[in-house]
């Protein structure tokens, strides 16, 4: 059957993407802090929530939430435990600040562009695109329980996910 690594709750700031659903970091000794607490909980793995995203209402797709400076302590407890850290990172700016501070993978990629996908490819940093999102959104975008903010974001990501996948695969980014 299929394994599993659960991270439980994302590290996000307060205000950030995933807020209610968090641990919450506001700066390096705040990430390092709640990578440690996810470790204690019997976390198999860790993710950082890099940008902004499309469920959180508020939440700027555009923005970078965290520096290299401020996630690579975090990447460093968890891989002195052997711990996999993994980053939601929409925008080229958070997928780039990621890489650098030494994440393992990047879900979802929306808006990869050529820099973000060469910077990826250079550390060797595995890309999950995840696009069942955007496979699955589609045919319910004009449900009424769907909220305006999540079908005016889903707008701009539903196109730009179709052309990360090639992107990183022409880039040479482990998939």
């Amino acid at each position: 059957g299929p394994r599993v690594l659960a991270a439980g709750l994302v590290i996000t700031p307060r205000d950030g993407h995933g807020k209610n659903l968090a641990a919450h970091a506001d700066n390096a000794d705040e990430v390092r802090a709640a990578v440690r607490g996810r470790i204690a909980a019997g976390a198999d793995a860790i993710k950082i929530v890099a940008t902004g995203g499309v469920h959180t209402p508020g939440s700027d797709l555009m923005a970078a939430q965290y520096t290299v400076e401020e996630m690579r302590p975090g990447v460093e407890e968890a891989h002195a435990a052997g711990i996999t850290v993994g980053s939601h990172a929409s925008n080229p700016r958070g997928i780039i600040n990621a890489t650098r501070a030494g994440i393992d993978t990047i879900e979802h990629g929306i808006f990869l562009d050529d820099d973000a996908a060469a910077e990826m490819a250079a550390h060797g940093t595995v890309f999950v695109p995840t696009l069942a999102a955007t496979h699955l959104f589609e045919p319910h975008a004009g449900h009424p329980s769907i909220p305006d903010y999540v079908r005016e974001k889903a707008g701009l990501t539903v196109p730009a996910h179709r052309e990360n996948f090639p992107r990183a695969v022409r880039a040479g980014v482990r998939l």
